[in-house]
C-alpha cells in the first residue's frame, strides 16, 4: 500500500499574523517554509492513518474514543497524543493524561497505532493543550 506523504508546521505568530496550524499545499511546503525561517517552530507528518469521521491524523493530534482511554463519571481520563517513536521508526499514540482529578500508571505509556477506525482526532498539542492536563 503506498502512502502519500505530507506535512503540517506550527506557525508560532508574529507582529502581523496570529499562530496558526499550516498545511503543504504542495509536497514539501512546510519544509521550505521551515528551511526559510517563517517562524516554524514543528513541522509534523501526515500518519497515512484516518479517524472514524475521515479526518486525517498527524503527528501531534490528539485522539479520543467512547471505549478508550478510560472514563469516570463522563470525564476522559486520558487522550491518546501521536508521536513518531524513533527507536521503533513508527508512529505511535502514548496516553496523556486529560483529567486533572485523576492519577493514573498509564500516563505516558505508548502504542503502535495498528487499529485506530475507533479513534476521532479532538485536536492537536498546539490549537487545544487544554485537551492535556499539563
Amino acid at each position: 500500500m503506498k502512502r502519500e506523504i505530507k506535512f503540517r508546521a506550527w506557525h508560532a505568530g508574529h507582529k502581523y499574523a496570529e499562530p496558526q496550524m499550516l498545511y503543504d499545499e504542495k509536497p514539501g511546503d512546510c519544509l521550505v517554509w521551515e528551511a526559510q525561517g517563517q517562524n516554524i517552530t514543528q513541522v509534523m507528518q501526515y500518519t497515512g492513518l484516518k479517524d472514524r469521521n475521515g479526518k486525517e491524523i498527524y503527528e501531534g493530534d490528539i485522539l479520543t474514543s467512547e471505549h478508550y482511554p478510560f472514563q469516570d463519571e463522563g470525564k476522559y481520563n486520558y487522550h491518546g497524543v501521536i508521536e513518531w517513536i524513533d527507536e521503533e521508526a513508527s508512529f505511535y499514540m502514548t496516553k496523556r493524561l486529560a483529567n486533572k482529578e485523576k492519577r493514573g500508571i498509564s500516563d505516558g505509556i505508548s502504542q503502535p497505532i495498528e487499529s485506530i477506525e475507533e479513534f476521532e482526532v479532538i485536536g492537536n498539542l498546539w490549537d487545544n493543550p487544554d485537551l492535556l492536563e499539563g
